[in-house]
């Protein structure tokens, strides 16, 4: 779908007193605490740890956001983020529920904490009535799905050593409007995050880079093979540089949470020419690049609809569950103006690694394993840390039905603790087993009948709710829709509180054309989840 561009991006108003960056070609640093620096040879660039501190606005989420934005734009310039509003208020889960602080208080504490500057920031989006296009006025309502008329940012920098500011931004930025079909009424506007991260994104683009030290120690590295198809090579004629800035960026999200480091042996080009299907261009890499036990091999594309339409957010890569491919896809962050942005890529290079090593999806927001892109979190949560630490070392030495068993193990004991919060636990198993057909490293003809069916997933998976889950997931990739609705009719009479066989019934439905039970079903997870 096209789309034509309504309002022009207000132009940025920069106001960074730090000077220029020092470029983005480093090496990435091993954090050093502020306490180790001798304060005679203070700088600011020589303070790794950087406090931030998002203060309460009206939309919690944005705040996220904003919070996300600044502390990987930190990272991305070599410091190390700390998150005090979590320091401060470890117990509270949204901005809304804690008191405004001063900036005397957050620099008390700050300081306290050894941190030499923090970052204090705060911004509130505004709805407009405009008239668009043909006399249409079109009111945006009062929620963060709307997307934002406006958004206004204020970002100042300060040292915990003195009264100084150190910089200070203050911007209002209109998003464009976008007019799609023959009607009026298709209208969309560039999200919350598109703009928090075109305003806050650019001004600390500008911060000097942080000096550079060696490798911790303990720092493990995992080669990866970077192959680019030839639709990505003839948009980005500097593509080899592209990956590997990249690579930095995806390696400064890793370490700290991990301790690991992406260490790149091969930058190859791919003779696939994409399509807008990533099952093909996730089998054709299989195909040209053999599974290597030592090597990841990440693909990376380029398809037009990306350019013109950030709706595409949830195809954005695509990672097989244990596996050791993974298709990226070039994203730009706001269309209308063609910004290409490395950090969201790389948000995606490792949450597709993720899901090699055995991460699932999940709807908590701050989760990079979030299934699509648009809050630009780049936490693990606690239960997908979990599993990665478990199953992340011994999946290359595993074939593909060992991984299930393993997987399986893992996901019935994680299932336990995650209480409410959902994850994708049998849609996963489910869809691995399709994969795994589809690559050859399982035997389709062994499930060639209900039967074999029945039996082979009883021995992958014991947990018997799970297992339900996970072969309907199977049959639903397979569209024998009538046989996943009765495996989860049987499941639901034994476990009627598992939330996912309700949301798997659900999309079975919608596959048999039955929308009203589909809402029904739909209904019955949201009450047994933290989704409502």
């Amino acid at each position: 779908m096209k789309y034509k561009s309504g309002i022009l991006w207000v132009s940025l108003i920069l106001l960074l007193v730090l000077g220029s960056s020092c470029g983005t070609s480093r090496k990435v640093p091993t954090w050093i605490p502020i306490r180790d620096v001798p304060m005679k040879n203070f700088g600011y660039n020589q303070k790794r740890e950087v406090g931030v501190y998002v203060e309460s606005g009206k939309d919690s989420v944005l705040d996220m956001v904003l919070t996300n934005v600044i502390e990987l734009e930190l990272m991305a310039s070599g410091y190390k983020p700390v998150n005090l509003f979590k320091l401060i208020h470890p117990s509270v889960k949204s901005s809304r529920e804690k008191a405004r602080l001063s900036v005397d208080s957050v620099r008390t504490i700050a300081k306290t904490n050894n941190l030499g500057w923090f970052v204090h920031a705060e911004s509130e989006w505004s709805i407009l009535s405009r008239k668009l296009f043909d006399g249409v006025t079109r009111r945006f309502s009062y929620t963060y799905y709307s997307n934002v008329a406006e958004l206004h940012s204020r970002l100042i920098g300060y040292s915990t050593l003195t009264a100084d500011t150190l910089f200070a931004f203050d911007q209002t930025t209109a998003g464009n409007i976008y007019q799609g079909g023959d009607t009026n009424w298709k209208l969309k506007q560039d999200p919350t995050y598109a703009v928090a991260a075109l305003q806050v994104g650019k001004a600390l683009g500008n911060l000097p880079m942080a000096n550079e030290v060696a490798d911790s120690p303990g720092t493990r590295y995992l080669p990866v093979r970077l192959v680019a198809d030839v639709s990505y090579r003839n948009r980005f004629p500097d593509w080899r540089s592209r990956l590997q800035l990249r690579l930095i960026l995806a390696n400064d999200i890793l370490e700290p949470q991990f301790g690991i480091k992406l260490k790149p042996v091969e930058i190859l080009e791919w003779k696939h020419i994409a399509s807008d299907s990533f099952e093909l261009s996730y089998h054709q890499l299989i195909k040209d690049f053999k599974s290597d036990k030592s090597i990841y091999t990440l693909g990376f594309i380029h398809t037009l609809n990306m350019e013109r339409s950030w709706e595409k957010m949830s195809e954005l890569g695509m990672g097989s569950i244990g596996g050791q491919h993974s298709v990226i896809r070039a994203q730009p962050s706001m269309p209308s103006i063609g910004r290409w942005n490395p950090v969201e890529e790389a948000l995606t290079i490792v949450h597709e690694l993720g899901h090699n090593w055995g991460g699932v999806h999940t709807f908590r927001v701050e989760s990079i394993q979030y299934p699509s892109g648009e809050f630009l979190s780049y936490q693990f949560d606690p239960i997908n840390r979990e599993i990665i630490r478990s199953f992340s070392d011994s999946a290359a030495s595993l074939n593909a039905r060992s991984r299930i068993r393993k997987l399986a193990e893992l996901y019935s004991a994680e299932k336990k603790k995650a209480g409410k919060s959902f994850y994708f636990f049998g849609m996963t198993l489910g869809a691995s087993v399709y994969t795994y057909t589809g690559t050859g490293e399982i035997d389709s003809l062994m499930l060639k009948d209900p039967f074999d069916i029945r039996d082979f997933f009883r021995e992958m998976v014991p947990d018997t709710a799970l297992q339900a889950s996970a072969m309907a997931a199977y049959l639903n990739e397979k569209k024998n829709y009538t046989f996943a609705e009765s495996v989860l009719d049987e499941a639901i009479k034994q476990y009627p509180d598992d939330a996912e066989l309700y949301l798997l019934l659900s999309f079975t439905y919608l596959d048999l054309d039955r929308e009203k039970e589909a809402w029904e079903a739909y209904h019955k997870w949201e009450k047994l989840t933290d989704n409502e």
